[in-house]
């Protein structure tokens, strides 16, 4: 709690608007290894601060810009595996033309 009272004031003495101070607890361990002196378990942890900060403007401006860029991203690389496909698929209709026509039967 310590930490977290300091951290407030660290973000309040620097002008730092924020929300509330979020602590996250991360555990991990190998639960695999044996240990002939207790515990089978061998954890560690750590904790993290987090806190949301209210975005300016023009921090908004380059987020939206840069989701704009990807999305726009996204659809070119949609555009571009549809007309692949469609490229293929005629490929392979002319292909089976050829070859019924080459078997000596017509094609409509």
């Amino acid at each position: 709690m310590n930490t977290v009272k300091k951290k407030e004031k660290e973000l309040e003495s620097r002008g730092i608007p924020h929300d509330d101070i979020y602590v996250t607890i991360v555990m991990s361990g190998e639960d695999e290894q044996y240990n002939p002196n207790g515990a089978d378990l061998e954890a560690s942890f750590e904790t993290q601060l987090s806190w949301p900060e209210p975005e300016s403007d023009e921090e908004a401006e380059k987020r939206i810009e840069r989701i704009k860029r990807r999305i726009d991203q996204n659809i070119e690389i949609e555009r571009e595996k549809r007309e692949d496909n469609e490229r293929k698929e005629k490929e392979a209709l002319e292909q089976a033309i050829k070859l019924v026509k080459k078997s000596g039967f017509t094609v409509k």
